[in-house]
C-alpha cells in the first residue's frame, strides 16, 4: 500500500493553529474524527509516548504513535506549520511537519510498523541490522535500540513497556465492558461464555480477539440457538 493511500482529506491539516506540541497532538487527534472520550484517552496516551522520547526525528519531521483500542484499524494525520513547533526534536530545531499515526492493538493488516518506518525514512538516517536472533537500530551511526526478532506471524509482539498505563486501564475496561453488553444482547449463557474466554487469557488482547469471534459467529446464527450452544459449550468445558 502507497502511504498516499492512508490519508483522508479530513485528517490533514496544512495550516495548524497550534503554538505548542501539546496544542498540536490535540489538534491532529481530533482529525480522526474520534467521539470526546475516545479523543482524551488518545491524547493521554501520546503525551506519555513524548514524555518517554520526543517523536521529533530531525528535518522538521514529528511522528507521535501508539498503539491504542480507541480505534480498529490504523488510522493517520498530517499537520503542517510553516512558522514551528516546539517538539524536542533530536536535533533541536523546530517540527514543521507531523505525522500521527495510531493503531489498534491487535492490528491484522499489521502496516502499523511499516508505516511508521517509511515515514521514518523522511527524516532519519536509520539502518537496521540482524544480529543473531536480535534487530539493532542505529541513527546516523548510534546504537539507539534493539529488539528480540519474533518468528510468530500475525501476532502482536508488543513488549510490556511499551504499553501505556492508559492503554492497560482505560481502554481495556472499556471494551472488556462493550464485550460484556454485546453478549448478554446475545443471551446470558452467551455472556458467561466471552466472561470465560476474557479470564483464560493472561494479556487482555488475546481474549479480546477470541470474544470478537464468538461475537462474529453469533451474527450468523439465531440467538436462542447460539445461546444454547453456548451453554453447551460451557457444560463441555471447551473454549473453542
Amino acid at each position: 500500500m502507497l502511504l498516499r493511500e492512508l490519508f483522508v482529506p479530513s485528517a490533514i491539516n496544512l495550516d495548524l493553529a497550534a503554538e505548542t506540541k501539546d496544542e498540536a497532538l490535540k489538534e491532529l487527534v481530533s482529525c480522526l474524527g474520534l467521539d470526546g472520550k475516545s479523543e482524551g484517552i488518545l491524547y493521554k496516551m501520546l503525551k506519555r509516548r513524548e514524555n518517554l522520547g520526543s517523536t521529533g526525528i530531525g528535518r522538521g519531521i514529528a511522528i507521535p504513535h501508539c498503539r491504542s483500542l480507541v480505534v480498529t484499524r490504523l488510522r493517520v494525520a498530517f499537520g503542517r506549520k510553516l512558522s514551528g513547533l516546539d517538539f524536542k526534536a533530536i536535533d533541536e530545531k523546530p517540527v514543521r511537519y507531523v505525522f500521527l499515526i495510531v493503531a489498534p492493538p491487535l492490528e491484522v493488516s499489521n502496516q502499523y510498523l511499516p508505516v511508521l518506518g517509511k515515514i521514518a525514512q523522511f527524516g532519519k538516517e536509520v539502518d537496521v541490522r540482524l544480529r543473531g536472533n536480535l534487530i539493532d537500530v542505529f541513527l546516523r551511526g548510534r546504537h539507539i535500540a534493539s529488539h528480540i526478532r519474533s518468528s510468530a506471524r500475525g501476532r502482536a509482539t508488543t513488549v510490556e513497556e511499551h504499553k501505556p498505563e492508559a492503554h492497560q486501564r482505560a481502554g481495556v475496561e472499556a471494551t472488556r465492558a462493550q464485550l460484556e453488553k454485546n453478549a448478554r444482547d446475545i443471551g446470558p449463557h452467551v455472556l458467561d461464555f466471552v466472561v470465560v474466554l476474557m479470564k483464560r487469557q493472561n494479556n487482555p488482547e488475546f481474549g479480546f480477539r477470541a470474544c470478537y469471534g464468538v461475537l462474529r459467529l453469533a451474527k450468523s446464527h439465531e440467538p436462542e440457538r447460539f445461546d444454547d450452544a453456548c451453554r453447551y459449550a460451557l457444560e463441555l468445558g471447551t473454549r473453542s
